[in-house]
């Protein structure tokens, strides 16, 4: 009794056409079959594969680390915890350093002994209208430096002649 299973046909010996040459015919084209779909199989997992590897490689471009996702303002707090290291923040991306510059107090402790006149001219202009910390150590400053800033000084640390220092602050 003839058995169907799409193109699948089985015969029992007593079939007319379970014939030698019936059932020969039916292997090779159930032989062809199997190479058809093992040959869409290969081609189906092939498939498969790129899909994954396109998918991974979305994923990862589309990924944006935690600390790119935090806004400017958190992350300029961060930043003032690492004041030391501006040099180093400004080097790690275009966000950061814009962020660096942007904050007026990253720039507001000026040292009147070890930075230059540019520098400390830099930083001044850098700083804002953020509250300033000006350390003297033992020189004399410039009084056209850091007195146009008076309004702005939170902190003035002097090491050294403080009676020399003081006595340039009009009273």
């Amino acid at each position: 009794m003839p058995c169907s299973f799409g193109d699948f046909h089985s015969y029992e010996p007593g079939d007319a056409m379970g014939s030698l040459s019936g059932a020969r015919a039916e292997l090779a084209h159930l032989q062809r079959r199997e190479l058809r779909l093992l040959q869409e199989l290969s081609d189906v997992r092939k498939a498969l594969a790129a899909q994954k590897v396109m998918l991974d490689e979305l994923v990862e471009a589309s990924a944006v680390p935690y600390v790119d996702r935090l806004p400017n303002e958190l992350l300029a707090e961060i930043f003032l915890l690492l004041r030391d290291e501006q040099r180093r923040l400004v080097r790690v991306s275009r966000r950061w350093r814009a962020v660096v510059f942007d904050t007026g107090r990253m720039w507001s402790e000026i040292d009147m002994q070890c930075d230059s006149l540019t520098m400390r001219k830099s930083y001044l202009k850098r700083s804002r209208e953020a509250p300033l910390t000006l350390t003297i150590k033992y020189v004399i400053p410039e009084p056209d430096f850091f007195l146009p800033h008076a309004n702005r000084w939170h902190t003035l640390n002097v090491f050294g002649s403080t009676e020399v220092t003081l006595s340039m602050i009009p009273r």
